[in-house]
């Protein structure tokens, strides 16, 4: 089971990291696009990531999952914050911190919920199935 969990999680890893990186690159555009388009963006950016999770606990039924997409949003995103804020000049850091803390705080948040929706998936895996 353990190994099947661990799969599961590299696989979510490589789709969280796949949408955060389209999202970077459609940035530029998005900037520009009506309100709409950046609504519609976000909200695809925020419920892939939620269905994903609920879905593969909903498969795999193992408490283990629950901890997955905790630890996999909060460490892609942590990731690519702190890159971003190790490449900027030392005038403009100060600035970004802030800009940092909030990205931590907002992460967090994404990532509890994500965490809910997989707990969600298992539960109701165990459930359905009688596991």
């Amino acid at each position: 089971m353990m190994v099947g969990w661990l799969g599961w999680t590299v696989g979510y890893a490589v789709v969280i990291w796949g949408i955060d990186t389209a999202y970077g690159l459609l940035g530029p555009w998005l900037s520009n696009a009506n309100q709409r388009a950046q609504e519609v963006a976000a909200g695809i950016r925020f419920l892939i990531p939620l269905g994903l999770a609920f879905l593969i606990g909903l498969q795999l039924r193992a408490w283990w999952w629950a901890l997955s997409p905790f630890l996999v949003i909060v460490l892609t995103m942590l990731a690519f914050s702190i890159v971003d804020y190790l490449r900027r000049p030392a005038s403009e850091r100060q600035q970004a911190a802030a800009g940092l803390i909030l990205a931590i705080g907002a992460t967090v948040l994404n990532a509890a919920v994500a965490t809910l929706a997989a707990i969600a998936g298992v539960v109701i895996g165990r459930w359905w199935y009688g596991d």
